[in-house]
């Protein structure tokens, strides 16, 4: 799976956000969440392998995640999903 084919995954989803609000916040949190992906495919030693990236079926990225514990721990974030479609499985493998 390209990089390129999972940012235009993550517009395509901002496209479904209704109100300019919401798409203004979703803009932010879609460059947010490309930022954090080329971030990560950019480290030479912890890149996700592009064989790994090839096989999934789903990627989610959460940009900014808040953790909180105290006696019991909670996580809260948004962030995209992108999923193969049933056309674009055998064309990974």
């Amino acid at each position: 799976m390209k990089l390129g084919r999972l940012t235009s995954g993550f517009t395509a989803i901002l496209l479904a956000f209704p109100g300019a609000v919401l798409a203004e916040k979703a803009q932010e949190r879609l460059q947010d969440a490309t930022t954090v992906l080329e971030e990560i495919m950019a480290a030479p030693d912890k890149g996700i392998p592009q064989d790994l990236l090839n096989k999934a079926h789903c990627v989610v990225i959460v940009p900014g995640v808040k953790k909180v514990a105290l006696g019991i721990g909670g996580k809260y974030g948004r962030g995209f999903a992108i999923c193969r479609g049933a056309s674009d499985r055998g064309a990974a493998s």
